[in-house]
């Protein structure tokens, strides 16, 4: 296997926040089950040194314009925000305790959002937002219901109470009235909500010959400010500090990365062959690539870019924050993709250019791009460079402590494959033409859903069915993928009804992917389908059948491509540099991958700002 896929350095002190599999895989909550596995979460999550923190809600629809939604998926959460509002909080505990085996479901309160668990024959509500947990009188952790129906006893008055107990800046009179004013039916809260959740957000990535990846706990002012923030910001001006900030101490806040990639474009080294996205017609000699021809480069993160937000007009944009590097001699014309997949001309270089575009706007909150540099007769490119900061959690980063730190470099995917991410979601925004999209469909409609959305329905009586094929780009093959779908509740005086997802790569042979009952609450929100699977041998294509009850409100396919070992020729080695501080002064310690995949850092009186780099070097041609 290549340490150039997926590389990520474990600490001791931290989970591998890889996939949801890993982190529960950590000691800190490895073969841990029910109320041993449930506080164990609580306690950690809540951690004002390694835990989450509350602010506002995190989001990247200007990034992906077909996301109705804020930020849900926990993997995504943990690894690149570090902060979450307390229905994200829910969603991370949810994916968390249903990764562990437990019985999860989300439920909604007079102003507040949570996730409850059940074990041991029973529901328990531990409060990871909001620091709460209560002990009833026979001694169980409280649900939810229990509390409604007896806060001042259960919040105020019991002994038996988490540590610490609530916000620093929420009062449990006030968390007390909440649960006062929570109606309860047949022991369960009037909030319950549809079984909801995703999983989709893969950390996994590759390195390529002259590309870089920089993770840090410290931040250099870029991040992805959502629009809607703005209406946060007038709202709620005590807790604007003109960047996310945790409200009280230690005032935890956003961390910094670096994509960097700089390749080698030179016919002394096989950095432009081994990085390409797709073929190209253009030359190489000892100067660079000559024209005539294209050269297309994909830009894949498990981090999201962001830049320096302008919040001073109507809309948030952003600045500063990633660049496209070129020198040469034109005719070159150099196009990015935008998030609706088309080409936006970037630079039409004539004569001699040595240009950095700030290309920041097209790429905040988003996790990659294809690069396309088309070549005239003539025309000659020296250098090709791609830069961006990302959003990276400072808690996902390993936490260094005084002494020596045992730490470990880990590399593939969760299935121990070199695969990279490739998502496609189905565009149900109004105006889209969902017909167009599906390869068949049975007994279906497409029609409004709400808010400028549509949905596909039953034409009439009976299931709707609907196949979408997904191809893997550029000659690729999927090695495994994670499919999504939405689905609207069924109605509150019928019993709840069924939905399938099922796969195929021929369109024709079908196997089974997951299978739910649909709900019906009183919230008729959306409910959600998802399953995994790894395919026996790589496939080109992946048919998705969706069959459901009731309306499908959005499918997503997120598949994983397979890498083989000729993508590294010359098998380039990977450099691991630590830096953090000590007393004012920075340190530093180096590895080059090979050998022992475990190494110690030691480290003198208090070590902070942990940055970890990894880079790849420049291959020379065979």
């Amino acid at each position: 296997m290549s340490v150039t896929f997926s590389p990520r350095v474990v600490g001791a002190h931290r989970p591998d926040f890889h996939c949801l599999e890993s982190i529960l895989a950590s000691p800190q909550f490895a073969g841990k089950t029910g109320e041993d596995l449930a506080l164990a979460i609580y306690d950690y999550f809540t951690s004002r040194v390694d835990g989450t923190y509350h602010f506002w809600p995190s989001g990247e629809t200007e990034g992906n314009p077909r996301i109705r939604r804020s930020v849900y998926d926990p993997v995504k959460l943990l690894n690149a925000y570090g902060w979450a509002i307390c229905g994200q909080t829910a969603h991370i505990l949810y994916g968390l305790y249903r990764a562990g085996g437990l019985l999860p479901r989300h439920i909604g309160l007079p102003g507040h959002s949570l996730c409850e668990v059940h074990y041991d024959g029973r529901w328990h509500i531990l409060d990871v937002d909001m620091w709460t947990w209560f002990r009833s009188r026979e001694g169980h952790i409280a649900s939810a219901a229990e509390l409604a129906e007896s806060p001042e006893e259960l919040i105020l008055h019991s002994a038996g109470r988490s540590n610490p107990c609530d916000l620093p800046d929420r009062k449990l009179e006030d968390y007390a009235k909440m649960y006062a004013k929570t109606k309860t039916v047949d022991g369960h809260v009037e909030g319950v909500c549809p079984p909801w959740g995703i999983r989709a957000h893969g950390m996994d990535f590759r390195l390529r010959p002259g590309e870089t990846l920089i993770r840090s706990q410290e931040n250099h002012g870029r991040f992805h400010m959502p629009q809607e923030w703005l209406q946060f910001k007038a709202k709620y001006k005590r807790e604007w500090n003109c960047h996310p900030r945790e409200r009280y101490e230690p005032f935890r806040t956003f961390g910094n990365g670096r994509w960097i990639y700089q390749p080698d474009l030179t016919d002394g080294t096989g950095d432009f062959q081994a990085g390409l996205w797709e073929a190209s017609d253009v030359r190489q000699d000892a100067a660079g690539l000559l024209g005539p021809g294209s050269a297309t480069w994909r830009i894949a993160s498990p981090y999201p870019f962001c830049g320096v937000p302008d919040w001073k007009g109507e809309t948030v944009s952003h600045c500063d924050g990633v660049w496209l590097t070129l020198a040469g001699r034109g005719p070159v014309r150099a196009e990015l993709t935008d998030p609706e997949g088309r080409w936006v001309k970037v630079l039409s270089g004539e004569g001699e250019f040595d240009r950095r575009i700030d290309v920041t706007q097209l790429l905040s909150s988003r996790y990659g791009c294809l690069i396309r540099l088309t070549l005239g007769k003539r025309a000659r490119l020296g250098r090709f460079g791609f830069e961006g900061f990302l959003m990276t959690a400072p808690l996902s980063v390993p936490r260094l402590a005084e002494g020596d730190n045992a730490v470990e470099l880990r590399c593939c995917d969760k299935h121990g494959l070199c695969t990279v991410p490739w998502a496609e979601l189905i565009d149900f925004r109004q105006g889209a033409e969902l017909p167009a999209q599906w390869v068949e469909a049975d007994n279906a409609e497409a029609g409004p859903y709400a808010d400028g959305w549509q949905m596909i329905s039953p034409a009439g009586r009976g299931d709707v069915r609907v196949v979408f094929r997904f191809a893997a780009p550029a000659g690729g093959k999927f090695a495994w993928a994670y499919a999504h779908a939405g689905l609207r509740e069924g109605p509150t005086d019928k019993p709840p009804g069924r939905a399938t997802l099922e796969w195929s790569d021929d369109g024709q042979s079908w196997h089974d992917l997951s299978e739910i009952e649909i709900s019906n609450t009183p919230r008729q929100w959306d409910c959600s389908i998802d399953g995994e699977v790894v395919f026996p041998a790589p496939v080109d294509a992946v048919y998705l059948r969706v069959t459901s009850q009731t309306a499908i409100s959005g499918v997503e396919f997120h598949g994983h491509l397979a890498q083989g070992a000729s993508l590294d020729p010359g098998a380039p080695g990977l450099q691991v540099t630590h830096r953090w501080r000590e007393g004012g002064a920075e340190r530093s310690f180096s590895k080059s991958a090979g050998g022992a995949t475990e190494y110690v850092i030691r480290c003198g009186a208090a070590p902070a700002a942990h940055t970890i780099e990894m880079h790849v070097p420049s291959i020379p041609r065979r």
